[in-house]
């Protein structure tokens, strides 16, 4: 035994070299010698749990943030409704406890501006780089539609808060940009928006009104026709330049030669 167990299996026990010169009977030695054996493996053993464990105390991605509240929040909304959106609908979505939902947002009205900023920030502003400015304004306001229409849960809160968010007001911004660049007065340019955003916030709500003709197509001829033939693919597109021709029909818009001179 003391041959096979030697100082390298034996870490820093030191072993002796013949039972003749060890104080102790060979019974004994051998019991030292387990013990030492014992302690060496729990020693190993112990370094290898801490080897794996080191990582667990700190993980390498938050387990809660403010975006993860945020994208659950918004999950919530879309599927059932902002009534449904709470503290603990929340807080159980994350798998986490309600209190530690307030580490990160301090109230109910700030989670909302995170949500209106989550909706707006889906803003594509692309097409409001195009050349022609009323093809730029059109392009703006179908983008701000869509981003509308992928949460139209959220239209009673867009409707009733300020737009004071950095992508809401990025996004007026540019607008105003492209409607004051065409020559249209900051009055005008105001009206245009806020009739882009009566239009865009309605129609969000994917909402149709229903007509029930009810065997009365002698009496309602037209409006059975109109039912008949379904709301076209292309409605909200139709219906937004229909919109915006209107709206430029009713402003003066000084032309390049005149916005040259001045």
């Amino acid at each position: 035994d003391v041959a096979l167990g030697g100082r390298e299996r034996l870490g820093d026990v030191p072993q002796p070299q013949s039972l003749s010169h060890h104080p102790t009977n060979k019974r004994s030695l051998i019991v030292i010698l387990g013990t030492a054996r014992t302690r060496h493996k729990t020693q190993t053993l112990v370094a290898a749990l801490r080897r794996s464990l080191s990582g667990v105390g700190r993980p390498s991605e938050p387990l809660l943030s403010r975006q993860m509240i945020v994208e659950a929040a918004m999950a919530i909304v879309d599927e059932c409704g902002m009534q449904k959106m709470t503290t603990r609908a929340i807080a159980s979505r994350l798998g986490v406890g309600q209190a530690s939902l307030y580490n990160h947002i301090t109230s109910r009205d700030e989670l909302l501006e995170l949500l209106n900023a989550k909706v707006l920030a889906g803003v594509d502003l692309g097409p409001l780089d195009h050349p022609d400015w009323k093809e730029a304004v059109y392009g703006g306001t179908l983008a701000f539609l869509r981003a509308l229409q992928a949460h139209p849960n959220m239209m009673g809160v867009l409707a009733t808060r300020p737009a004071r968010t950095d992508p809401s007001l990025t996004y007026y911004e540019r607008m105003h940009e492209r409607l004051r660049g065409a020559g249209l007065s900051a009055q005008d340019s105001a009206r245009f928006l806020f009739a882009i955003d009566d239009y865009c916030i309605g129609a969000a709500l994917n909402t149709e009104v229903e007509v029930e003709i009810n065997n009365r197509q002698d009496k309602f001829p037209l409006v059975t026709e109109a039912m008949e033939a379904g709301r076209p693919a292309d409605h909200h597109e139709a219906t937004l330049r229909l919109l915006l021709n209107g709206l430029i029909a009713t402003v003066t818009i000084p032309s390049p030669r005149q916005t040259h001179a001045s």
